[in-house]
């Protein structure tokens, strides 16, 4: 396996073994007091590199050239199989990207360990646009990493133009959905909502087009997502 070029802010750094990344990391993104001091890691592991999110907070997105993404939770691994790819991860308003590439990806016989992280573990759930309306202004807080807690029913009814009644009928959609996927059992919202993250249901994609902070929110109907 060949080293991984990792590119930040037009300076490129070749790595062998491993790179660890954020406010204080060997490459440092940033004095951001939002951004961990280690966020996020790569490493060269059982034949393949590896990123792994160090952080306890933010969420990295990844990438990929051939048009894949994985959202990563805290804690969680995903193996590049690709050759170039971005990271990207959102603390307070800021918003980093880290590309990589490699001249050789990791080979279909490397193997995965098995593992439960959420961050790992596949999904069956689909959800609406309107779920997804709901569901990223839940995790806002959690998308960008500020560590706020979450909104209450009534301040997203209100984002939206529905009444607590119509949200909450969602809401328990949502859930259904995560228990038939068995994803989740009665878990409270906060933790659905870092389900739901950690699977890619809801991103930092959806959130940037929502527009939230603008408001006016944008519908995820009316969005990449869901075009076509």
């Amino acid at each position: 396996m060949g080293p991984l070029v990792v590119e930040f802010a037009g300076a490129a750094v070749e790595v062998t073994e491993h790179l660890t990344f954020g406010r204080a990391g060997e490459l440092e993104l940033d004095s951001n007091p939002h951004l961990h001091r280690l966020v996020g890691e790569f490493v060269h592991r059982d034949g393949g590199w590896w990123i792994r999110n160090r952080g306890s907070r933010l969420f990295l997105s990844v990438t990929g050239d051939d048009g894949t993404r994985v959202d990563l939770a805290p804690g969680g691994q995903h193996l590049i199989a690709v050759r170039s790819g971005v990271v990207r991860v959102t603390a307070g308003q800021a918003r980093y990207e880290l590309t990589f590439r490699t001249d050789v990806p990791a080979a279909d016989t490397v193997d995965v360990p098995d593992s439960d992280d959420l961050a790992t573990r596949p999904f069956e759930a689909v959800l609406t646009p309107r779920e997804v309306d709901f569901l990223v202004t839940f995790a806002r807080p959690t998308l960008e990493g500020t560590g706020g807690p979450l909104p209450t029913y009534v301040e997203v009814a209100d984002t939206w133009g529905v009444s607590p009644k119509t949200l909450d009928n969602t809401v328990q959609s949502i859930k259904r959905k995560l228990r038939n996927a068995r994803l989740a059992r009665d878990e409270p919202l906060e933790t659905l909502v870092r389900i739901a993250i950690s699977h890619s249901l809801v991103s930092a994609s959806d959130l940037e087009w929502s527009q939230l902070s603008d408001g006016a929110p944008r519908p995820a109907s009316e969005g990449p997502r869901f075009a076509g």
